[in-house]
């Protein structure tokens, strides 16, 4: 389970963040969510996908100009 923790921790490997968790329980939901729908669309789960991955690399940037 040592990858679970490299997942959910900081920078610093020791405190966990909260984006992360919040990134990984939303990406699992709208992935659960895209594979149970009866017709999903492909393009809002891009969307969705992409706006989670965006809004942690802004976050980390802003992070590394402290």
């Amino acid at each position: 389970m040592e990858w679970l923790k490299h997942i959910l921790t900081a920078a610093d490997n020791q405190t966990y963040s909260l984006s992360k968790l919040i990134g990984l329980s939303g990406t699992a939901a709208m992935t659960y969510n895209f594979i149970k729908i009866g017709s999903p669309d492909f393009q809002g789960f891009g969307i969705g996908i992409s706006t989670l991955v965006a809004a942690l690399a802004a976050k980390y940037f802003v992070e590394d100009k402290k």
